[in-house]
C-alpha cells in the first residue's frame, strides 16, 4: 500500500528529473519494463477474484474475513521503469513517457516514489490507460553532452478495471474499458468514480441548524491531490449524489472553479426505481448528454452506494453484461456491501421494465425511456461513451 508519494514540477508531462552528482558513464540501459511486456495497474491476488465467473465470484465476495485479508491489495498497483548505467553512475537523469514514440503525446501519469527509494534508478507511475502501448526513455549528460536511452517500449494490460490514485481520495476509478455493445469499449478518461472529494458536513446530525447554514466537510484533496484531478485526468464537472445534509453549505467543487459543482441528491439500489428517484435519474443522466462536461466524476460520500447505482444504469445501457456490472460493483471492496440486500434488489428492479426476456441493456433503456429519456438521447450518450468499431 502507497502511503508517501513525491510529485516533480513536471509531472503533468510524464518527465522527471532525478538530480544527483553527476559523472561520466558511456550508456543508459532500460531494465524493466522489458520490451513489450504487459503491466497491469491490478495486483495478481485481486486480477484472480476478478477472473472468476458468477456464483464462484459471488460465493468468495460473500467470505467478509476473505475481503478483509484483500483489502491492502485492491488498490492501483504502480508500474516500475528501472534502468542502469554502464559504468554504475547515478545521474541527473530525466524520465521520459509518452503514447507517442516521437514522445509528442506526454502521458498524464502520477509518480509516487517513496522519497527514501528516490535515489534508486527507479520511477513508480500509476494512472496509465489502459490497453495501451507507451514509450519510455531515459535521459542524462556527461560534460554538458546529452546521453539518451535507447526508446523503451511497454504495454497496459487491457482488462479492466482501470484503477486511479488520487491522493487521499479512495475507491476512484474510471468506468470506462469494458465492453459494451457491439463489442465496442466503453470509452476511458470520460467518466470516473469516486469517494466524495470532501468530507460530509459535520453538521449533518444536528436538526437545528438549516442545511444553508451546515459547515461543509473539509477537502480531502491535497496539493498533489488537486493537480492529479485538474492537470491530469482534467476533470470538469463533480457530479454529487449527496443530500443536503451532507453537503450543508457547499456552494462549488472542491477542486476548485475549473470544475463545475452539480448536486443532484440520488438515492440507490431499488429506490431508484421509485417516483421522483426515477426522474433523478433521468436528471443525472442528462449531464453525460453534453460534451463539454467531460470529463465528469461522480461520487456520494463513499463512491459505492449511490455511485454505484448510477454507474450500474450508466454502463448497463452502454451494453456492459451482467456479470461485468457486478465486477464494476464489487471494487467498492471497503464498503459492507452484500450481494442478497444491495445488487439484487437493483437487477430485479428492472423487471418492471421492457420484456421478461430482454436484456439488461434493453430493461435499462426502457427504464429510462419510462423517464421521459428518449431513444435519440440514449443514442447520443452511446456515441459520446462507445469506441468505434
Amino acid at each position: 500500500m502507497i502511503r508517501r508519494f513525491f510529485l516533480t514540477s513536471t509531472l503533468v508531462a510524464a518527465t522527471f528529473l532525478l538530480g544527483f552528482p553527476i559523472s561520466g558513464f558511456s550508456e543508459i540501459l532500460l531494465r524493466t519494463p522489458t520490451e513489450n511486456q504487459i503491466v497491469s495497474p491490478v495486483s495478481p491476488e485481486f486480477r484472480s477474484f476478478l477472473e472468476l465467473k458468477g456464483e464462484a465470484r459471488r460465493t468468495k465476495y460473500s467470505d467478509l474475513d476473505y475481503r478483509k485479508e484483500m483489502l491492502p491489495l485492491v488498490q492501483p498497483v504502480p508500474t516500475s521503469l528501472i534502468w542502469e548505467c554502464t559504468s554504475g553512475e547515478e545521474g541527473p537523469f530525466t524520465v521520459s513517457v509518452s503514447e507517442t514514440r516521437d514522445f509528442s503525446t506526454p502521458a498524464a501519469v502520477l509518480d509516487v516514489t517513496p522519497e527514501d527509494a528516490r535515489e534508486s534508478m527507479r520511477r513508480d507511475l500509476v494512472n496509465f490507460l489502459i490497453g495501451r502501448t507507451y514509450f519510455w526513455k531515459v535521459t542524462g549528460s556527461l560534460d554538458g553532452k546529452k546521453i539518451e536511452s535507447k526508446i523503451g517500449s511497454f504495454q497496459t494490460d487491457s482488462r479492466p478495471p482501470r484503477l486511479i490514485l488520487v491522493p487521499k481520495v479512495g475507491n476512484v476509478r474510471d468506468i470506462g474499458g469494458w465492453t459494451g455493445l457491439e463489442g465496442r469499449k466503453v470509452r476511458q478518461g470520460m467518466i470516473y468514480r469516486s469517494n466524495g472529494l470532501n468530507g460530509n458536513s459535520p453538521d449533518r446530525h444536528d436538526d437545528k441548524i438549516e442545511f444553508a447554514k451546515k459547515r461543509p466537510g473539509p477537502s480531502r484533496l491535497t496539493e498533489q491531490g488537486l493537480h492529479v484531478v485538474n492537470e491530469m485526468l482534467c476533470w470538469k464537472t463533480e457530479l454529487d449524489l449527496r443530500g443536503p445534509g451532507e453537503v450543508g453549505s457547499m456552494s462549488g467543487s472542491p477542486a476548485g472553479s475549473s470544475v463545475q459543482w452539480v448536486n443532484h441528491p440520488s438515492s440507490n439500489y431499488k429506490s431508484i426505481y421509485k417516483g421522483g428517484a426515477a426522474e433523478m435519474t433521468a436528471k443525472n443522466f442528462r449531464i453525460f448528454l453534453d460534451p463539454a462536461n467531460y470529463p465528469i466524476d461522480i461520487h456520494c460520500i463513499t463512491g459505492a452506494d449511490r455511485t454505484g447505482s448510477l454507474v450500474f444504469i450508466l454502463n448497463g445501457v452502454l451494453g456492459v453484461d451482467l456479470d461485468d456490472l457486478s465486477r464494476g460493483w464489487e471494487i467498492s471492496w471497503y464498503s459492507p456491501l452484500n450481494y442478497k440486500e444491495r445488487f439484487d434488489p437493483l437487477v430485479a428492479g428492472l423487471d418492471g421494465f421492457g420484456k421478461p426476456d430482454d436484456s439488461i441493456c434493453k430493461k435499462i433503456e426502457a427504464y429510462l425511456f419510462a423517464q421521459g429519456i428518449t431513444p435519440e438521447e440514449v443514442a447520443k450518450f452511446r456515441e459520446i461513451m462507445l469506441e468505434p468499431k
